[in-house]
């Protein structure tokens, strides 16, 4: 008895190779895809999100620094009083009474520059704090005609894809007078 093979015999030279099926080749596509958008946003992450970050931080670093300054002059300060500006379009400026004289802070859109006069070109300030996309918001705190504290709240302020952020927001208080004792009394008035 003969029995017949249905199944083709091998050709000798090729090869048998399955091939891919059409559905599989449409999950490798999809995967390739979620992978590559993956690795765009993670290369605009660290393209720009980073360095914004670091210039962020830097920012901080510095408005910290003029921060510190700051509370050293009003803790050891006499008095501080805000500077009425005659032109509406200038920068707030502070005047912090300290023993020795006066210092002046003026804080400017993209710097606060310290110094024993204001806006004199000729008198060179103190000390100059470059700041860009840095925000103060500040006030003197006075009871009876007398100031016992001053309130600043900073922030670092941007656009982004036509949307304002705020980041790094921070509020402080100093006392005037704190270093000599003379604030712990102003303020329990």
């Amino acid at each position: 008895m003969h029995s017949r093979n249905t199944t083709h015999p091998k050709r000798p030279g090729r090869a048998v190779r399955p091939a891919m099926s059409l559905m599989e080749m449409l999950v490798l596509i999809a995967l390739f895809v979620v992978i590559t958008d993956f690795a765009i946003r993670m290369i605009r992450t660290f393209a720009g999100d980073v360095p914004r970050s670091y210039r962020d931080f830097q920012t901080n670093v510095t408005v910290q620094d003029m921060l510190r300054q700051l509370r050293k002059d009003v803790e050891a300060g006499r008095d501080i009083r805000r500077m009425p500006n005659d032109d509406e379009t200038a920068s707030p400026v502070l005047a912090v009474t300290l023993p020795d004289g006066v210092v002046f802070y003026e804080f400017r859109p993209d710097k606060v520059l310290r110094g024993p006069t204001v806006g004199d070109p000729n008198e060179m300030p103190l000390h100059t704090w470059p700041v860009p996309q840095a925000v103060f918001e500040w006030q003197v705190l006075a009871r009876d005609n007398q100031a016992y504290a001053m309130e600043i709240t900073t922030a670092i302020e941007r656009v982004i894809l036509a949307r304002l952020e705020r980041k790094l927001r921070n509020s402080h208080v100093f006392f005037v007078g704190l270093a000599n004792g003379a604030g712990i009394e102003n303020a329990s008035e």
